[in-house]
């Protein structure tokens, strides 16, 4: 049996900002061409997360670390996450507030390593007066 299965403590192998994200987390939804049958080869996964509150600027900066080392490459299909806290979507408003969003094709910077502040995803029609 393992330590973990016995109930004692042990390390988890994520940083603790991920890990205090996870815990946060409501709900989980892929979205776009692989929910709907257009799935292609080089299609990126598109994938939307309910969190209870919003991300913190060290959450942000780990999320982006962690989605560059695994978006598009080595084979893995590119990663588009969109973050957003359910009190901003609950009653539902069109456009969501984006919390954080990735997307392999805005060309993030592995310097800045960070997410732009909360507001709606960039594909969203402009919202008319």
């Amino acid at each position: 049996m393992t330590r973990a299965l016995r109930g004692k403590p042990h390390a988890s192998p994520h940083p603790p900002p991920l890990v205090a994200l996870i815990r946060r987390v409501l709900g989980i939804y892929f979205q776009g061409s692989a929910t709907l049958g257009g799935l292609r080869p080089h299609s990126d996964v598109d994938i939307l997360v309910v969190v209870r509150r919003p991300t913190t600027d060290d959450e942000r900066r780990l999320l982006v670390r962690e989605l560059m080392r695994v978006s598009g490459g080595d084979g893995n299909r590119p990663v588009e996450l969109i973050v957003v806290v359910q009190p901003d979507i609950r009653p539902w408003r069109y456009p969501p507030t984006c919390d954080f969003l990735y997307a392999s094709g805005y060309g993030v910077s592995t310097s800045a390593a960070t997410s732009p502040p909360p507001s709606p995803p960039p594909t969203s029609p402009p919202s008319s007066p």
